[in-house]
């Protein structure tokens, strides 16, 4: 009986997690849409995950091919996902944590909101933690 009730407990909240991904209530959808990002790079150095905000991973990357070339929204938006600048840029993505890894390619297409990597992919999620965005102002952001 602890048993089927631990796994109704998951089953639940499982199905809350991907209510809260689909319902976007952060206008995931409306930004993602407006940004129409399609890129192709390879991961340049180990994918920095720091605990504390929900998976999020700072990856720098060297973009192979993007359909845009300047993207940088720090003095504009509190939030956003990411900068890029020619050839280089960094990405704020969820979900990556132990799967990516430097010297991977990974695929960002903004209208699906997927980041794809080997083997796998993840959804395109805007972060809404002004720590998150006070940390890699100090620690990344070198573009």
């Amino acid at each position: 009986m602890k048993e089927i009730t631990i796994f109704i407990m998951f089953l639940l909240v499982t199905i809350f997690f991907f209510y809260k991904i689909a319902s976007d209530k952060n206008g995931n959808d409306e930004y993602f849409e407006n940004l129409n990002l399609k890129m192709v790079a390879v991961i340049t150095d180990e994918p920095d995950c720091t605990n504390g905000y929900n998976g999020f991973c700072v990856l720098d990357l060297h973009v192979l091919q993007s359909n845009i070339k300047y993207y940088d929204l720090r003095n504009k938006a509190d939030y956003y996902y990411g900068i890029i600048k020619n050839d280089k840029a960094e990405i704020y993505q969820e979900g990556v944590r132990g799967f990516c890894k430097k010297g991977d390619t990974i695929f960002i297409d903004s209208k699906d909101k997927t980041f794809h990597y080997k083997g796998g992919w993840a959804p395109m999620i805007l972060y809404h933690n002004a720590f998150f965005y006070d940390y890699i102002a100090k620690y990344h952001q070198k573009l």
